[in-house]
């Protein structure tokens, strides 16, 4: 009878596969190499069990923050690894609700193009369909210039480079219109109740009771 791999070895596969790319020589003397290559191989060659539930992760992120692009770059490392099917990823925005901004009533740390490069990757992963499409997206983006983040020109080229249709898709329309704008402020509200004050990797629900 074949094992299946429950959330929980998910979990701590998903723990040590961050930690194996963590550019950190201090996790090198607490996790041994072999240990994590040992589990990740183990997984894939295990099916899900039939109730298995995504494991849920968060990454708190700002569009145009170096930070936030040193833990994404990582963890696209890590999804390279264990891939989409096992994981409900989420970003998370750090920015402030502030009705005296013009245009998206939200204060982000780099700016009003830090504000519209957050809505172009809300508008991509809501019309996507998964995160096989937008973390795609995400990775175009932020292997350009930190400068041309929040652009037009820059979210419409990297959302044909990842097989999605600007137009039919909904992108355009959800970008320029009131819902990118209604999507960033929900997201910003929710980061804040939960508490996310920088850049941050969880693999726990934050709102698990």
């Amino acid at each position: 009878m074949a094992t299946t791999t429950s959330q929980s070895s998910i979990m701590m596969i998903l723990l040590l596969a961050v930690i194996a790319h963590l550019p950190l020589l201090t996790f090198a003397a607490v996790v041994d190499p072999t240990l994590i290559e040992s589990s990740l191989g183990h997984a894939k060659q295990r099916p899900l069990s039939p109730d298995f539930n995504r494991v849920p992760v968060t990454l708190g992120v700002m569009s145009r923050c170096a930070d936030a692009h040193l833990c994404e770059k990582i963890f696209n490392d890590v999804i390279e690894e264990v891939g989409h099917d096992i994981i409900d990823l989420k970003l998370q925005f750090v920015a402030k609700l502030d009705e005296s901004e013009a245009h998206y009533g939200v204060k982000c740390k780099h700016g009003p193009l830090e504000c519209a490069g957050n809505v172009h990757e809300l508008c991509v992963a809501q019309h996507s369909g998964g995160s096989k499409k937008w973390w795609p997206f995400v990775q175009c983006i932020n292997n350009k210039t930190v400068e041309s983040i929040g652009e037009i020109l820059l979210a419409e080229s990297c959302t044909g480079d990842v097989g999605l249709d600007w137009e039919k898709d909904g992108i355009k329309e959800c970008i320029e219109g009131d819902e990118g704008v209604d999507l960033l402020k929900e997201n910003v509200e929710k980061t804040g109740t939960l508490g996310i004050t920088c850049v941050y990797f969880t693999s726990v629900p934050l709102n698990r009771h």
